[in-house]
């Protein structure tokens, strides 16, 4: 919608399109798909997913469990369970030391809006989670924070910017987002890469 044409939003977007092939926001198609839609595919996307092993069922009253679940059994035991469809999980698209950009130009703004992204560590590695977000949040996490401040107040060389890691079932993104001036985006970059470099080389 309105959202998706934000420049935040459009830069996110490209940004995690280019690092998992996909898009950050998992609709269901455009105006034209939508209301291309026939009663026919209505019925098969029910006869394929509204069934028994997709059902979450909640018992709650003054009733004998015992007897409501022997009804559904009866009720729902002979449909058959949908076919298992594509693992939906995300997987980073990126190969070993490649690096993918793109640039978008929107003239609702008059400044420089930069979004460097790397593979970080999928939800499941709980250490390295916890890890990531407590140097992240050091680093941006607010305007006097070490990244932050060396890049708007110490050097006029960014308007604003922060980090954020997002985690997903078998990848994760790191985000480093900038807001600059027409002409600085490789200091700003140059600086943004420094800090984050040194601080990960801090035993």
């Amino acid at each position: 919608g309105e959202k998706m044409k934000e420049p935040g939003t459009m830069l996110f977007s490209k940004a995690y399109e280019l690092m998992f092939d996909r898009s950050f926001k998992q609709v269901g198609g455009g105006y034209d798909d939508i209301m291309g839609v026939t009663r026919e595919d209505l019925l098969r996307f029910v006869d394929k997913y509204y069934t028994p092993d997709n059902m979450v069922t909640i018992i709650s009253g003054y009733v004998d469990p015992h007897r409501v679940v022997a009804k559904m059994n009866k009720t729902f035991g002979k449909i058959p369970a949908s076919p298992p469809g594509p693992d939906a999980a995300l997987n980073i698209a990126l190969g070993p030391n490649e690096v993918r950009t793109a640039a978008i130009y929107h003239p609702q703004i008059e400044f420089s809006q930069m979004s460097f992204m790397y593979p970080g560590p999928p939800a499941t590695a709980v250490k390295e989670r916890v890890a990531l977000h407590m140097l992240l949040t050091f680093l941006a996490g607010s305007s006097m924070s070490p990244m932050v401040k060396a890049m708007t107040l110490d050097s006029d060389q960014a308007l604003d910017g922060g980090a954020s890691y997002r985690p997903f079932k078998r990848a994760g993104a790191i985000s480093v987002d900038l807001s600059t001036y027409p002409g600085k985006e490789r200091q700003a970059m140059k600086t943004a890469m420094s800090i984050l470099h040194q601080a990960t080389q801090v035993p």
